[in-house]
Parts: structure tokens; sequence; C-alpha cells
């Protein structure tokens, strides 16, 4: 007989699976496999089946398992084939076909198991990520019939991609953010993390995106979870304005809260005890981000070519914490909040590697440094690429005892401008010393700027022999070109995924500002995978927007 969910409790199916995840191996790389082996399905989960081949267990976590990879039974059949150490650990002498699988699940599997199913996979999920358990994914191509594949609409297989990519992250990611909610909140993070991207996507403030995100979810069908009917609003049967925030069951009264109020986001917010909380928690959250991409499978960390650069959002307010630093007069202010990131900045990878605040007691060189130390630890630069901003001894000899190539640009005060004076454009000149300390190499083209002609110096310790000064001269000003790309990459950040604020407390604006860098990332790491499912490689012109990113993540189960 079916077990019937009624008669069984989530906190039973929460306690194996704490149990699993304490018991499995998560120094090994397949761990969806090993919490599976531990997990003991038939406490709650017992089918009655006859046994000839597979067991109703190692079917059950077949099924789990299909779930938690993202893949179908076509593909769980591909894996299991080829991936047989992962097969053991399920409980199978062989692999089951897609026959098998498809009359396990419609003979055995109804609605109430697929209740259990569900449940499972999603505190699976939820408790390894509070647990910081980086659930291993995978992608792999489909089989598709060639003449049918040139007729499919590539708008239909981007949309569907990027659906998949993005539930992927949603389940993956969002579990890693630590909002203080405890098990008897009314609203989870899941709820309050929709709130934000709504925010992000109406470009609004909380209390005013809460209104309006109110508003789209009443058009939503959300179900009750006692007696499996859908929920109605409530203020259609009630005059109370209290019932506004209200669903319910006409069938047995559950009432649930759908949208938390801008000031109750908030309040999640300022419950970080400090900033550097927040920062821990983002630092986490990259470093599993960065496990999801193609790049980190590699056997050795990737060369990559690395744009340093920073960031303000301006400030309006009492200097009233560190975190504020002055700056030069800007519509109507000297303050701002500062950030610098290092960024991958090949053509479709423009990915954040990782973003700091500067406080007024940080120095350039402590912020670079921390950035570098971060970076090796995932990639290998090969190129360095800086604005004006660090043309200094300091920022050069930093980069110099790390190894790392550099190109940045020359800020020109009256011995540089007399240098391009005597000079004809372009040039190469080798030996240059700033202070008596460093030594550099210079650079220097001509370019049109809005009609005017303007010339642009670098300095870098690439070595250059000067037997044709105008061929080298231009590969360094082309290499520096893909610095440009930072520039790109915030103001996508600030125009799609940064809410509007107008709150003095840092701990909001430090959570929205990484929260933003998030979101970009994996609108970025996206795109890349939805353009090497597509089209077999990475382009330069993104194949998934921003903007279609975003709402594909939002409505990815917007209630929570």
């Amino acid at each position: 007989m079916s077990p019937n969910i009624r008669d069984i409790s989530q906190e039973e199916i929460t306690k194996e699976i704490i149990k699993a995840l304490l018991l499995a191996n998560t120094n090994k790389k397949k761990i969806i496999a090993e919490i599976l082996n531990k997990l003991n399905l038939k406490i709650f989960l017992d089918i009655p089946y006859r046994s000839i081949d597979f067991t109703s267990e190692s079917l059950c976590k077949c099924i789990l398992f299909m779930e938690l990879k993202g893949l179908n039974q076509q593909n769980l059949e591909i894996y299991l084939k080829t991936h047989k150490n992962e097969r053991k650990k399920l409980g199978l002498k062989r692999t089951p076909d897609q026959t098998n699988i498809s009359n396990f699940i419609r003979t055995k599997i109804d609605e109430e198991i697929l209740r259990i199913i569900n449940l499972t996979v999603k505190k699976i999920e939820e408790h390894a990520g509070k647990k910081d358990i980086v659930l291993d994914s995978i992608k792999i191509k489909r089989k598709t019939n060639k003449k049918k594949g040139k007729n499919k609409a590539k708008h239909y297989l981007k949309k569907r991609m990027t659906h998949e990519v993005s539930k992927l992250f949603k389940r993956r990611i969002l579990p890693f953010i630590d909002l203080k909610i405890k098990h008897n909140c009314i609203y989870n993070e899941r709820i309050m993390v929709t709130l934000f991207l709504h925010i992000a996507k109406e470009n609004e403030f909380a209390e005013n995106g809460a209104d309006t995100l109110r508003i789209a979810l009443k058009k939503e069908k959300f179900q009750c979870p006692k007696c499996k009917s859908f929920l109605y609003p409530k203020d259609e049967f009630s005059d109370d304005c209290e019932d506004e925030n209200k669903f319910v069951c006409l069938k047995c009264d559950y009432e649930k809260r759908i949208s938390p109020l801008g000031a109750t986001f908030r309040y999640r917010l300022k419950r970080w005890k400090s900033p550097s909380e927040i920062l821990d928690n983002f630092s986490r959250i990259f470093e599993v981000l960065w496990q999801m991409t193609p790049e980190s499978k590699a056997l050795k960390r990737p060369d990559v070519i690395a744009g340093f650069d920073t960031t303000e959002w301006l400030y309006y307010g009492k200097r009233d914490n560190k975190y504020i630093v002055g700056k030069k007069e800007d519509r109507g202010t000297t303050w701002c909040y500062r950030f610098m990131t290092i960024n991958i900045v090949q053509a479709g990878k423009r990915y954040t590697l990782y973003t700091l605040p500067k406080t007024q007691f940080d120095s350039q060189q402590d912020l670079l440094k921390k950035l570098i130390e971060f970076a090796r630890a995932h990639v290998r630069i090969k190129l360095a690429l800086l604005d004006r901003g660090f043309f200094n001894t300091e920022s050069q000899k930093l980069l110099q005892s790390y190894g790392i190539h550099y190109i940045m640009l020359i800020r020109k005060d009256s011995n540089i401008k007399e240098i391009l004076k005597v000079n004809p454009i372009p040039f190469i000149l080798n030996g240059c010393v700033m202070k008596g300390e460093v030594s550099y190499n210079m650079a220097a083209v001509e370019r049109l700027k809005k009609g005017k002609k303007v010339i642009y110096a670098y300095a870098t310790n690439i070595p250059l022999d000067g037997t044709d000064m105008e061929k080298e001269a231009n590969w360094i000003a082309s290499e520096y070109s893909r610095r440009w790309g930072i520039e790109t990459s915030y103001r996508t950040k600030k125009q799609s995924y940064l809410p509007k604020t107008s709150s003095k407390d840092y701990r909001i604006r430090l959570f929205y500002f990484f929260f933003a860098v998030l979101l970009y990332n994996m609108w970025i790491l996206a795109d890349v995978l939805v353009c090497l499912e597509i089209n077999g490689k990475v382009e330069s012109k993104h194949l998934v927007t921003a903007n279609f990113f975003r709402s594909s993540f939002f409505y990815i189960d917007p209630g929570g």
C-alpha cells in the first residue's frame, strides 16, 4: 500500500536527510550519489514492488537522482551507463532503461508519493545549502534529430534552456543566502529573494515593490499544502484591509501570506550584525557559483585576462560610517560607497570573480592584493588590465611580485607630456623608471575620440623589442581595449539588477550591491551554458539578454 503523506511528517524526512548529509563523504566530487547512498528511504518511502532486476528503493533513488541532477529519463540512462560508481551507490547492479523508469513511475508513483519525492528533493537542496555542501550538477548534450534540430527556432531553444538553467541556479544558489530567518517566521528566504528580484526587475524601492509584487502574485496559482486545493486572494471575500496580503483555501481554511512589506524586508537585512558577515556569506556563494562554471571543471586553473576597476554608488547624507569615502563633486555630493572588482574580460565571458568594498582605512594596494589572492585560488592571471588610477609604484610593485603581466593607462603628468611631445606617435619606449623604483615599458598610440585626435599612453611590464613599434603599440592598445567590458558590466549591474534605495544603512547597501553582482554572474554563466548547448561555442554577442534572464529567474516559483 502506498504511503499517505498525512501519515508522514516533514520532521521525519528532514531528520533522515540531515543524517544522510552528515554521513556522506562531502570531500568527494559525486555528492548527490553519496547522499542518496546514505539515505534510508524505507523509513518514509517504502513502495510495494515486485523486485526482479531493481528494487523499489533503487528506482526511487534513481528518480531523486534525476531530479537533483536536472536530467531527463533519456539522459539519466546515458549518465548512469558512463558513471558506474554512482550507479552502484544508488543500489543498481545494471542501468535501468527508459522503459523501466517509465513503467515504475506510471504504475507505482501516485500523487501522494510524488509529493514526498518533491519534498525530499526540496529538503536535500535546502539543508545542503545550510551545511555548505555544494551539490554537483551536470549538463549533458541532448540527443536530437539533426534534421529536426535545423528546423527548430533558436528562440524556442533559448527560452527552454534559460528556464532550465534558471531553475538550477534558484535551487542550488538561493539556499546559501543567509537572511537570518528562523523556522517560525512567516516568510522564508525564497519569498524574500523573490521580492529583491522583483524590485530589481522593476527598478523600484522596497515599499513600492512590495505592493506591486503582491498584485503580481495574485495572478499566480498556489496550492494548499494540506488538501492540495487552489488558494484564492482573501480580500475577494472580505472587506477587511488586513486580508489584502493573504491567500485562503476555501476547502480547509488554510491561510498564507504572499508578500512581505518593504519594512519587513529591510528588517531582515538589518539582522546582519556587521558588514563582514555579509562579505563572508557572499564569498561562500561566489565559491559555490564558480564551481558550477565550465572553467572550474578543468584539470588546472584556466588562464584568463583580468580587469581591475572601481565603481561608485553616490551617497547623500551624514558621513557616519567608515564605508563612506570622499570623491570629486558629482551630482551634488562629494561622498560615495566605493567597490573594487576583478573581472574576467574575455568577450562573452565578462564574469566578476570577486568584489570588495573600500573603507576610509583601506589603501588601494590592500584591496588589490586581496582580489589577486582570491583570484589566484581559481584562475591564473595571464594579463591584468588597469586604468590610470593604478599608475603608481605600489600597484606596479605588487603586480610584479606576483609575476603578473599588466597593461595600464598612464596618468599624464608634466614629464609624460614632455615624452609624448618629443617622440613620433606611435612609439615604444623601454626602460622607463618611476620614482627611481619601478621600471616599465611605455607604448603610445593615437586614436580619434569624438572627432578629435587623442594620444593614449600605456605602461606595461611585457617585454617589447621595439623592432616594429607601430605593430607592438597597436597590439598593446588592442589588448587594453578589453578592459572597457568592465564598464559595460557595471552598467548592466546597476541598470538591470540593482534596486533603488535611499537607506543610509550600509548593510542594506552592501547586500543590494553583492546580490546584484551575484545575479549578473548567474546571467553570464546562463548565457555561456545556453550558447554551448545551442551553438556549441561561446560567442561575443550575448544569446540570453540580462532582462530576459532576470524575468526567467523571477518567474521560476515566484511565490516561494
